[in-house]
């Protein structure tokens, strides 16, 4: 549970993008994700760009599912079943995922990454078993641009951190060897 104030992260937490990075780095229980903050919510290079356009997705996304979970009388499992359900056709259904694929090229949009074509279909997804495998979502291709992306822009943002910590300690080495002189 993520205490977060606007509909840009929660937009952003159900995009495809994370669930990518997720998967990457949460670790599994059988063939289940186990989502933990340290390896994940953590560690996910947010967008370094205003998310304002991703709150009203967001919002649009969680009022479209409620409303589905409602008039459906059924809860997130049996909702998120029909979404990666190929046979489904309920125009709700596909109102979800219509916003989905917004959601998705919004934070495309976020990152400066429009180049990736992320091609939302019905896939099969390596990292679930063939039971219960396919999910509509982006592309392999995709899905590996994105974590290779994200990959890089997580090594840059750590060798800045790591520069400007670096530069930190030598101005107090500084200004400790400066006060000892006078």
């Amino acid at each position: 549970v993520f205490a977060l104030r606007f509909g840009e992260y929660f937009a952003l937490l159900k995009s495809s993008f994370h669930s990518a990075f997720a998967w990457q780095n949460g670790s599994k229980l059988k063939h289940d994700l186990r989502y933990t903050p340290a390896e994940v919510f953590e560690t996910f290079p947010w967008p370094a760009n205003d998310l304002h356009a991703l709150r009203q997705l967001g919002e649009q996304y969680q009022l479209k599912r409620l409303e589905i979970m409602d008039s459906k009388r059924f809860g997130l499992t049996g909702l998120y079943t029909r979404f990666h359900e190929p046979d489904d056709i309920d125009p709700q259904i596909a109102k979800l995922r219509a916003l989905h694929v917004q959601i998705d090229q919004a934070v495309l949009v976020a990152y400066g990454w429009q180049d990736i074509p992320l091609n939302h279909q019905f896939h099969s997804v390596s990292y679930l078993p063939a039971t219960d495998h396919i999910r509509y979502t982006v592309s392999e291709e995709a899905r590996l641009e994105i974590l290779r992306r994200l990959s890089r822009l997580n090594r840059e943002r750590y060798e800045e951190e790591r520069r400007q910590a670096e530069m930190e300690g030598q101005a107090q080495a500084t200004d400790r060897s400066a006060g000892t002189r006078r």
